[in-house]
């Protein structure tokens, strides 16, 4: 029964008082032994499989045996620490987990903000660039209505310095029809002093020069008249020539602030020019923000998946902590 593994059988104790007893008594005692260490060791490895490893041996081991009673401890000790690790590293991947879950969540809460603040700057800057278009335009309608004004005091321009010309024209006229009112003056006043010497030589003539005497007071008369005519046109060609001379300086006035004038839409012209082109320049660079805004907002975009995507691998790797928590707790450690 022993050499089939039997330890159980029941020595049978003999009696002979020879060397037969004693090995009898020897192999009783030897099988007792080998049971206890067999149900100690037994007892140990269940008590592990149990996930109790605070066990230890309870039969004191002798001779070699104590060498099974030193592999068992330290199988035991090094499961000890063993499992110890791991619980404590489970701990940790557990916080970290949930840690990376939370900053994950964050992230992902930020990707939105970020994501949805990207989008409202896009929508302002479609705005700024369509009130851009909107400033080009209409700075290209005033350039035009400018041109149009330039054009029209140009015309002004053209049209008071013929109306200049046309005063000193008139002065030029006037200053020779004051001459020729001053020569018919002249004139009529020698030929009054010949119809009054005429009229002294009528007298003197008696009756024969009565009818002379009339005729030359008849060229008297038409003397004074012509030298009154011709005073009053004198009198009126000077009113004329002061009024001539005030509209000169008036015209004269009136076209240096048609020049000012001009200047003024020409550098208005010129501005306007410059606002169109800025406009533009900033127009191209308000499409270039709005794309990099836009290549901005597709990275946000993938951020915030990516940042979702992790936060759903930091949850599961959660469980798998609590999990693998939950099995390290079954074992029962020193």
């Amino acid at each position: 029964a022993l050499s089939d593994g039997d330890l159980h059988t029941e020595m049978v104790s003999v009696r002979s008082g020879d060397e037969l007893e004693v090995l009898a008594k020897t192999l009783k005692d030897t099988v007792e032994s080998v049971n206890q260490y067999i149900s100690d060791i037994q007892q140990v490895l269940t008590q592990v499989a149990n996930g109790n490893l605070g066990i230890e041996p309870q039969v004191d081991y002798k001779g070699d045996f104590t060498l099974i009673r030193g592999s068992l401890s330290s199988i035991i000790q090094s499961m000890n620490a063993t499992i110890a690790g791991f619980r404590a590293a489970a701990g940790r991947l557990a916080d970290m987990a949930d840690e990376l879950s939370g900053q994950s969540g964050q992230l992902h809460e930020a990707s939105l903000e970020q994501n949805q603040s990207a989008e409202a700057l896009v929508s302002e800057v479609t705005h700024v660039k369509e009130r851009l278009a909107s400033v080009t335009e209409s700075s290209g309608q005033t350039r035009s209505k400018t041109e149009e004004i330039a054009g029209c005091i140009e015309t002004a321009n053209t049209k008071m310095a013929a109306l200049s010309g046309a005063m000193d024209d008139i002065s030029s006229h006037a200053q020779e029809i004051t001459k020729i009112a001053g020569a018919i003056e002249d004139i009529a006043f020698q030929t009054n002093i010949l119809a009054l010497n005429a009229a002294v030589e009528a007298a003197r003539a008696g009756e024969a020069g009565q009818g002379f005497s009339v005729v030359s007071d008849e060229v008297r008369n038409l003397a004074s008249k012509s030298a009154e005519a011709a005073s009053n046109t004198s009198t009126l060609i000077g009113r004329s020539l002061n009024d001539v001379r005030t509209g000169t300086e008036s015209t004269n006035l009136a076209i240096s602030a048609m020049q000012l004038i001009n200047e003024c839409i020409q550098s208005i012209k010129t501005l306007m020019d410059e606002i169109s082109d800025a406009s533009v320049q900033q127009s191209e660079m308000i499409v270039s923000v709005e794309n990099r805004i836009k290549e901005v907002s597709k990275v946000i975009e993938e951020n915030s998946d990516a940042a979702e995507e992790s936060a759903a691998i930091s949850n599961e790797l959660s469980g798998q902590a609590k999990t693998l928590n939950q099995l390290i707790s079954q074992f029962r450690i020193k």
